[in-house]
């Protein structure tokens, strides 16, 4: 009943009890505040079974297993859903990885919320679908900051009603977590 690559987690204690619980544990920095607030997506788990969370700012933090609470997420099916089947694919909810490739990306932008170069450092980020707008274009929130993407330029990391799992059930190293293959 432990906590797997994948899982959607939460901290659910006081800031006091955190910081003691830290101890020996990677610590306890002014940065990890937002992991007070923010879900994040168990990406790694080290030898000594702490646990390693990415947060959808692309900070990577480092827990006891005691701070971390699993969300609850409601599990629909196996919690596989195919790439395929255009917009109806992404919710509300659902973590997603902007497009790494910036021509690409500023292709796909137009008549899509356009491109800015104040989006450059959302390249390959990891953020959280915000709204989906009627035409399918999904307001993303990500590095702190909100914008619209066509939904080809960004690719479902984990959804909202599910946990994804790692299928070979192997341990991924963190830096794997969230890196999609590159075409």
């Amino acid at each position: 009943g432990g906590l797997q690559i994948g899982d959607l987690v939460n901290i659910d204690l006081d800031l006091e009890i955190v910081q003691s619980l830290q101890h020996g544990h990677g610590g306890w920095t002014d940065g990890m505040f937002e992991t007070l607030t923010t879900t994040g997506t168990v990406c790694g788990i080290d030898e000594d079974n702490d646990i390693v969370v990415q947060y959808p700012s692309g900070n990577r933090w480092t827990f006891n297993p005691a701070v971390l609470t699993k969300a609850n997420v409601v599990r629909s099916g196996d919690g596989v859903q195919g790439a395929e089947g255009g917009a109806s694919q992404f919710q509300v909810g659902d973590l997603v990885q902007v497009c790494y490739d910036l021509e690409r990306i500023k292709l796909l932008q137009r008549g899509h919320g356009e491109w800015a170069e104040a989006m450059l450092p959302t390249l390959g980020k990891v953020g959280r679908v915000q709204q989906i707008y009627s035409d399918s274009d999904l307001k993303v929130e990500v590095c702190g900051t909100s914008w619209t993407y066509n939904p080809a330029a960004v690719s479902k990391v984990a959804s909202a009603g599910s946990a994804i799992s790692n299928a070979s059930g192997g341990k991924l190293e963190a830096n794997k977590c969230y890196q999609k293959l590159k075409f």
